[in-house]
């Protein structure tokens, strides 16, 4: 994340970079230009994520709603579930959308302003938009921070869709500087703790300090304090190894 010229971000920027250039998102979710760093999620921890979310309530109509919405862009490849095909990493936006929707009920933050780092293509986004009002939530903002030209893709992307907040962008090397307000909901999965130590250091100074709550998906890494005071639960589903000597986890403030 200290930059496009990364050697694990350099093919997925470049290509991203390419489409870009076109236009054309038709069919980015299935090239192994992008897929190896995003919307890689297998069959079966789609259905893991599936069940979790139906024994949580949800109504299956929503969940078909969601995934039909996010796959009707980008020619993911689908998985037959039951009575529905899916992108599996469709029913991972919609397990994370819910961990944090539920955290900020916990909280008490029934009107948050999002703030997400390394976005994605922005289906999370999508996903909070659509759940929201489903469990009472009415989301004031949503700022996404990410480098130059994946922040594009979200932008061409997020414009085939209609939001019912206002979402802004932002770019990585301003570490949230730019960010407004100081009672903001960080959000980051898989992306703070992947990237550099200075970069993380950066964020912890600058956008960290402007957020009173937030969910972070952390991996690769040992957990260190970050400035917060932090709940820790197991990832669940686990999609590291099990023997990992650092596994994922849950962390929220």
């Amino acid at each position: 994340m200290s930059g496009e010229n990364d050697k694990v971000y350099t093919r997925y920027t470049q290509y991203v970079r390419s489409i870009l250039q076109t236009g054309n998102i038709s069919d980015f979710k299935r090239q192994p230009a992008y897929t190896y760093m995003l919307e890689h999620v297998s069959p079966l921890l789609g259905r893991q994520y599936l069940d979790i979310i139906r024994r949580s309530g949800v109504p299956n109509n929503e969940i078909v709603k969601y995934c039909s919405k996010n796959d009707r862009i980008g020619s993911p490849i689908l998985t037959q579930y039951d009575t529905f095909a899916a992108s599996p990493t469709s029913l991972r936006y919609v397990r994370h959308a819910l961990l944090i929707l539920d955290h900020c009920k916990k909280a008490g933050v029934m009107n948050p302003s999002f703030v997400e780092v390394g976005c994605g293509y922005g289906g999370l986004a999508l996903a909070i938009d659509h759940f929201s009002s489903l469990v009472g939530i009415n989301v004031k903002s949503y700022t996404m921070i990410d480098l130059e030209h994946p922040s594009g893709l979200q932008q061409l992307y997020l414009s085939k869709h209609t939001s019912s907040f206002p979402i802004t962008f932002r770019r990585a090397d301003a570490f949230g500087s730019d960010v407004e307000g100081s009672d903001n909901f960080l959000i980051s999965c898989y992306c703070f703790s992947e990237i550099s130590a200075v970069d993380r250091q950066n964020y912890v100074k600058t956008l960290f300090p402007k957020c009173s709550h937030g969910f972070i998906l952390w991996n690769m890494i040992p957990l260190y304090d970050v400035g917060k005071q932090v709940t820790v639960e197991p990832e669940s589903p686990l999609t590291c190894p099990v023997d990992s000597a650092n596994p994922n986890c849950h962390v929220y403030f």
